[in-house]
Protein backbone atom coordinates (compact mmCIF):
# COMPACT_ATOMS: atom_id res chain seq x y z
CA UNK A 1 0.00 0.00 0.00
CA UNK A 2 1.38 3.51 -1.07
CA UNK A 3 0.52 5.54 1.41
CA UNK A 4 0.95 9.35 2.96
CA UNK A 5 1.05 9.47 7.17
CA UNK A 6 -1.97 10.45 8.63
CA UNK A 7 -2.81 14.04 9.85
CA UNK A 8 -0.65 13.57 13.21
CA UNK A 9 1.99 12.79 10.98
CA UNK A 10 2.10 9.57 12.62
CA UNK A 11 2.73 5.95 9.61
CA UNK A 12 0.44 3.35 9.50
CA UNK A 13 1.49 0.71 12.16
CA UNK A 14 -0.85 -2.00 10.66
CA UNK A 15 0.05 -4.33 7.73
CA UNK A 16 -3.07 -5.88 7.74
CA UNK A 17 -6.92 -4.87 5.81
CA UNK A 18 -8.74 -6.24 8.62
CA UNK A 19 -7.02 -3.81 11.20
CA UNK A 20 -8.42 -0.77 8.70
CA UNK A 21 -12.34 -1.83 9.31
CA UNK A 22 -14.46 -0.83 12.23
CA UNK A 23 -15.67 -3.67 14.51
CA UNK A 24 -18.01 -5.73 12.84
CA UNK A 25 -21.34 -7.21 14.27
CA UNK A 26 -20.88 -10.82 16.55
CA UNK A 27 -20.68 -13.53 14.00
CA UNK A 28 -19.27 -11.57 11.02
CA UNK A 29 -15.45 -11.77 12.25
CA UNK A 30 -14.72 -14.77 10.05
CA UNK A 31 -15.81 -12.73 6.75
CA UNK A 32 -13.36 -9.71 7.46
CA UNK A 33 -10.64 -10.10 4.35
CA UNK A 34 -7.30 -11.62 5.52
CA UNK A 35 -4.89 -9.54 3.19
CA UNK A 36 -1.49 -8.14 4.56
CA UNK A 37 -0.03 -6.12 2.35
CA UNK A 38 3.25 -3.96 2.44
CA UNK A 39 3.53 -0.29 3.30
CA UNK A 40 5.56 1.87 1.59
CA UNK A 41 5.37 5.77 3.43
CA UNK A 42 5.48 8.18 1.36
CA UNK A 43 6.98 10.13 4.61
CA UNK A 44 9.69 8.26 5.01
CA UNK A 45 11.62 9.64 2.16
CA UNK A 46 12.74 12.68 0.95
CA UNK A 47 13.47 14.11 -2.56
CA UNK A 48 17.10 13.57 -2.92
CA UNK A 49 16.33 9.91 -2.14
CA UNK A 50 13.55 9.51 -4.54
CA UNK A 51 15.57 10.86 -6.96
CA UNK A 52 17.92 8.36 -6.92
CA UNK A 53 15.44 5.70 -7.23
CA UNK A 54 14.38 4.44 -10.47
CA UNK A 55 11.09 3.10 -10.17
CA UNK A 56 6.95 3.89 -11.00
CA UNK A 57 6.54 4.56 -7.15
CA UNK A 58 9.51 6.89 -6.53
CA UNK A 59 8.16 8.64 -9.76
CA UNK A 60 4.50 8.97 -8.04
CA UNK A 61 5.67 10.13 -4.62
CA UNK A 62 7.64 13.09 -6.65
CA UNK A 63 4.88 13.75 -9.13
CA UNK A 64 3.23 14.25 -5.47
CA UNK A 65 5.73 17.21 -4.88
CA UNK A 66 6.55 18.11 -8.01
CA UNK A 67 6.87 22.24 -7.19
CA UNK A 68 6.36 23.59 -10.97
CA UNK A 69 5.68 22.29 -14.51
CA UNK A 70 9.50 21.45 -15.33
CA UNK A 71 9.75 19.10 -12.91
CA UNK A 72 6.04 17.21 -13.68
CA UNK A 73 6.90 16.98 -17.25
CA UNK A 74 10.29 15.63 -16.49
CA UNK A 75 8.64 13.03 -14.77
CA UNK A 76 6.22 12.28 -17.06
CA UNK A 77 9.02 12.38 -19.74
CA UNK A 78 10.48 9.35 -18.16
CA UNK A 79 6.63 7.38 -17.35
CA UNK A 80 6.12 7.80 -20.91
CA UNK A 81 9.66 6.35 -21.76
CA UNK A 82 9.16 3.16 -18.91
CA UNK A 83 5.58 2.19 -20.05
CA UNK A 84 6.24 1.75 -23.96
CA UNK A 85 5.40 -2.01 -23.82
CA UNK A 86 1.74 -3.65 -24.64
CA UNK A 87 2.73 -5.13 -21.26
CA UNK A 88 2.46 -2.07 -19.04
CA UNK A 89 -0.82 -0.59 -20.78
CA UNK A 90 -2.89 -0.95 -18.14
CA UNK A 91 -0.48 0.29 -15.67
CA UNK A 92 0.30 3.35 -18.55
CA UNK A 93 -3.70 3.81 -18.08
CA UNK A 94 -3.76 3.91 -14.34
CA UNK A 95 -1.20 6.71 -14.30
CA UNK A 96 -2.80 8.81 -16.47
CA UNK A 97 -6.43 8.22 -14.97
CA UNK A 98 -4.15 9.00 -11.84
CA UNK A 99 -2.74 12.33 -13.18
CA UNK A 100 -6.14 13.84 -14.62
CA UNK A 101 -8.01 13.41 -11.35
CA UNK A 102 -4.94 14.52 -8.73
CA UNK A 103 -2.40 16.71 -10.92
CA UNK A 104 -4.42 18.44 -13.62
CA UNK A 105 -8.14 18.39 -12.01
CA UNK A 106 -7.30 18.37 -8.25
CA UNK A 107 -4.21 20.43 -7.91
CA UNK A 108 -4.57 22.72 -11.42
CA UNK A 109 -8.05 23.38 -12.33
CA UNK A 110 -7.42 22.68 -15.25
CA UNK A 111 -10.54 23.06 -17.35
CA UNK A 112 -8.33 20.48 -20.93
CA UNK A 113 -8.17 17.43 -18.44
CA UNK A 114 -10.95 15.52 -19.84
CA UNK A 115 -9.51 15.24 -23.03
CA UNK A 116 -6.56 13.84 -21.75
CA UNK A 117 -6.05 10.03 -22.61
CA UNK A 118 -2.72 9.36 -22.59
CA UNK A 119 1.19 10.27 -21.16
CA UNK A 120 2.02 12.25 -24.09
CA UNK A 121 -1.62 14.22 -23.90
CA UNK A 122 -0.96 15.26 -20.59
CA UNK A 123 2.72 16.56 -21.24
CA UNK A 124 1.25 18.50 -23.74
CA UNK A 125 -1.28 19.95 -21.23
CA UNK A 126 1.14 20.48 -18.75
CA UNK A 127 3.88 21.92 -21.64
CA UNK A 128 0.76 24.61 -22.60
CA UNK A 129 0.34 25.30 -18.54
CA UNK A 130 4.02 25.88 -18.15
CA UNK A 131 4.05 28.63 -21.23
CA UNK A 132 1.13 30.48 -19.89
CA UNK A 133 3.25 31.10 -16.84
CA UNK A 134 0.77 29.07 -14.67
CA UNK A 135 2.26 26.71 -12.80
CA UNK A 136 1.72 28.49 -9.33
CA UNK A 137 -0.30 25.87 -8.16
CA UNK A 138 2.24 23.55 -8.12
CA UNK A 139 2.95 25.01 -4.79
CA UNK A 140 -0.07 23.56 -2.87
CA UNK A 141 0.06 20.25 -1.35
CA UNK A 142 -1.31 17.28 -1.25
CA UNK A 143 -3.39 16.98 2.12
CA UNK A 144 -2.38 13.47 3.98
CA UNK A 145 -4.74 10.24 3.81
CA UNK A 146 -6.68 8.64 6.39
CA UNK A 147 -6.91 5.15 6.71
CA UNK A 148 -10.44 5.69 4.98
CA UNK A 149 -9.02 6.44 1.97
CA UNK A 150 -5.48 4.25 1.97
CA UNK A 151 -8.22 1.12 2.11
CA UNK A 152 -10.34 2.47 -0.69
CA UNK A 153 -7.33 3.24 -2.70
CA UNK A 154 -6.83 -0.64 -2.32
Amino acid sequence: MLCRRDTKGQAYSTSSIADLIDAVPVGLERYLPAYRYLIIDEGSYNQLELAELKNLVSALFRLEHSQGPESALQLIGHLNDWLQTPETNDLRRSFVIWIKRVLLRDRMGDPDYETVQDLVEVHTVLEKRGENGDGSIFLAPFPPFSAQTCLTLL
